[in-house]
């Protein structure tokens, strides 16, 4: 694997100018979100500070969520608010939502979703409006027997 990327830095790709950074890209985020550290006892990542927002139902109980982040690009639209923990965190999971769908105004299915707001891990495919603007949208879905809905803005 090593001699193959050798072969990726020959002198032609070094003469080409890099690649323009994404306009839509965030800059580099915060390291630490309500007393949780990214890399530190198995939270991956933190979504505090930005202007991203998400509000539901799972179930009968109500979350809401603010101060994530959004990444817009030609293939995928994320949504990302609170603390992404891994397999190996101990302890109560923190508040989390996490959405990725197709960047197209209009009615959406399949997307990929993983919601932690209220004490048990979510991960489900969920179906939806994104808003003309791509700016927020609507979402519904079922997690085994458990209704969840709600809205997400950026």
């Amino acid at each position: 694997m090593i001699i193959a990327l050798a072969g990726c830095g020959t002198s032609d790709s070094k003469s080409k100018p890099p690649p323009a950074p994404t306009a839509t890209a965030p800059a580099a985020g915060p390291v630490t979100c309500n007393g949780y550290t990214k890399g530190s006892g198995g939270v991956i990542n933190v979504f505090c500070g930005g202007s991203a927002k998400a509000d539901g139902t799972i179930g009968q109980t109500p979350f809401e969520l603010d101060g994530g982040s959004c990444v817009h690009n030609i293939t995928f639209m994320s949504v990302n608010v609170g603390v992404l923990v891994g397999p190996d965190f101990a302890g109560d999971l923190p508040d989390y939502f996490g959405i990725v769908l197709k960047p197209e105004p209009g009615p959406f299915d399949n997307a990929s979703a993983t919601i932690d707001a209220v004490g048990d891990p979510h991960a489900l495919t969920l179906s939806g409006t994104l808003d003309k603007d791509m700016q927020g949208g609507k979402f519904a879905g079922v997690d085994g027997s458990t209704k969840v809905s709600g809205s997400f803005s950026c």
